[in-house]
């Protein structure tokens, strides 16, 4: 018969079990790659001392080591044209991008710079990136967000997203043009243009169920269509716009003067 002290020990000993498992120290902590090496949940494509920081999030189903992504090929672009530290990140490791991003302020910090960071996000990764920019001004990590921009963002939750496509269904979406906002995620931080600058936000309406929707706190929101065809939907917006938002990004730096 165990005592009532052995009980009180396993209980304690199995509640600090759990709250280490919850804080990721009992099966460790995702760590971010070497610049240069592609993973499925984060690709640091260039990581410098200085200047900006960008971090662009895919969607729910694609990983970071997919040469394929529209929205990879953003991030590559931007790796071109800005001189700073440059990540393709998943939502699932946001702990780990969240550590790295606050690293690389530091960094920023020591040689007298302001830490001046965009975000990108497509799908469950406009979600992603807009909970990460909230993290990082209420953390006060970063000195501004220069902008924040979304693509089709999707509500993050597979119940959730499963329950909305369920209604998006039932109300006929797939059958007639009318588009119903059930899964767009539209609680963004809002831009106070000190240090949430920017928020420019893509959304596309060809697409049943999967879309997103103008957002009201945003500065700028702009839908992509063509001819209300097949040319574009949900999987292959980024493709289409990541011209658009490569501009957007680096203007965002150099209203700043940080390149």
């Amino acid at each position: 018969m165990q005592t009532e002290a052995g009980v009180s020990f396993h209980t304690l000993s199995l509640t600090t079990a759990v709250l280490l498992l919850a804080v990721g120290c009992g099966t460790g902590q995702y760590v971010m790659p070497p610049p240069g090496k592609a993973e499925k949940l984060a690709y640091i494509i260039k990581e410098r001392e200085t200047g900006p920081i960008v971090l662009v999030f895919p969607g729910r189903t694609s990983p970071a080591d997919d040469p394929t992504l529209g929205i990879r090929g953003t991030a590559l672009a931007l790796a071109d044209k800005l001189n700073g530290s440059i990540a393709l990140v998943s939502w699932e490791a946001e702990d780990a991008v969240f550590r790295w991003t606050a690293r690389q302020a530091a960094l920023r910090h020591a040689r007298g710079e302001r830490a001046a960071v965009a975000l990108v996000g497509h799908s469950w990764g406009g979600e992603a990136a807009s909970r990460m920019a909230s993290d990082l001004l209420r953390y006060s990590t970063v000195d501004e967000i220069a902008v924040l921009v979304t693509i089709d963002a999707i509500n993050q939750g597979i119940v959730k997203c499963y329950a909305e496509c369920i209604m998006s269904v039932l109300l006929l979406e797939g059958l007639f043009p009318h588009r119903l906002p059930l899964m767009a995620f539209r609680e963004p931080p809002v831009p106070d243009g000190k240090r949430l600058v920017r928020h420019v936000n893509y959304y596309q309406l060809d697409s049943p169920h999967l879309h997103g929707y103008p957002v009201e706190t945003a500065t700028e929101n702009h839908e992509v269509w063509f001819d209300r065809g097949h040319e574009i939907g949900h999987g292959n917006l980024d493709n289409y716009i990541m011209s658009l938002v490569v501009e957007d990004v680096v203007r965002a730096f150099n209203r700043g003067g940080a390149q």
